[in-house]
């Protein structure tokens, strides 16, 4: 049985792309054009994830506010918007339990972390997107922060087990949460090794430390999206059949690609252009 998702969402074409999104991540979603804070919490007792949009979150939030406390620890409550510009909206749903937000137009793979502990009813994994909001400047975070240069051997806390790229996505998997962050705040490897969570950054940080020590040369790259303002940092390696691969937030992908440009756009069709942060 697929993980159940709704969609509510006035505008139809987003609703429809957000529904096919979600449904090759193995939800069976459904759709609704509008609801009331009623309907809402109702739905909050029989969907596994709920996708709001913000104008109906703003004329319902009175009424849900007060009643967020019956949220299934199953369920998440994500709003979607348009504009940025309603941060201080998305900080005060999340004060009240909404988990975050995906902004649109969607970009296919950038659902992301939005889903991260969203299990179907019968326990089976769901395939992890993350969704990355960076601002203008974290471009700059990236080529001046020293500690993502940091060794894998100076890190505490990493298994021994972990030996490889695989075993380091499916440790990520395990054990560590994707933060979804309004703001710019990064943190080096050792900071989220020790607190088992992080965004597109901070993981691409410590994949990188964790790869350099292994012997295996990285580099962290830059997602720039045609129309948006929104980046989004992983970390690539070449193979040794000269194929890219990468980890996105804790997944890894496996492109078959020999280009990088290739590699990612596999993953990220609507991507504008990407580039090498410098991390020395």
């Amino acid at each position: 049985m697929k993980s159940r998702a709704i969609i509510i969402e006035r505008d139809a074409g987003y609703a429809r792309e957000l529904k096919g999104i979600l449904r090759e991540e193995g939800f069976a979603p459904e759709i609704l054009f509008s609801a009331t804070g009623m309907d809402i919490l109702l739905l909050i007792r029989e969907y596994n994830v709920i996708f709001l949009d913000i104008d109906i979150w703003k004329k319902t939030a009175f009424f849900l506010t007060r009643a967020m406390k019956d949220i299934s620890g199953s369920t998440r409550l994500i709003l979607t918007s348009r504009e940025k510009d309603n941060n201080s909206v998305l900080k005060d749903a999340m004060l009240h339990g909404v988990y975050g937000c995906v902004f649109k137009p969607f970009i296919r793979g950038e659902v992301d972390g939005v889903l991260e502990g969203v299990r179907p009813p019968n326990g089976e994994k769901l395939r992890i997107f993350t969704h990355f909001l960076i601002s203008v400047f974290t471009a700059l975070a990236l080529v001046i922060m020293p500690a993502a240069a940091v060794s894998a051997q100076t890190l505490r806390g990493v298994p021994d087990s972990v030996r490889t790229p695989q075993e380091l996505s499916e440790w990520f998997g395990r054990e560590f949460t994707y933060r979804f962050e309004l703001g710019d705040q990064w943190q080096g490897p050792q900071e989220t090794v020790d607190s088992k969570e992080g965004d597109c950054e901070d993981f691409a940080f410590l994949v990188s430390a964790m790869l350099g020590d292994w012997g295996i040369a990285n580099d962290v790259i830059i997602i720039e999206f045609r129309g948006l303002s929104i980046k989004h940092a992983i970390c690539a390696w070449k193979e040794e059949n000269g194929t890219y691969s990468f980890i996105s937030n804790k997944k890894l992908y496996r492109s078959g690609r020999r280009s990088l440009k290739e590699a990612v756009a596999r993953y990220y069709p609507d991507m504008e252009r990407i580039y090498k942060a410098d991390l020395c």
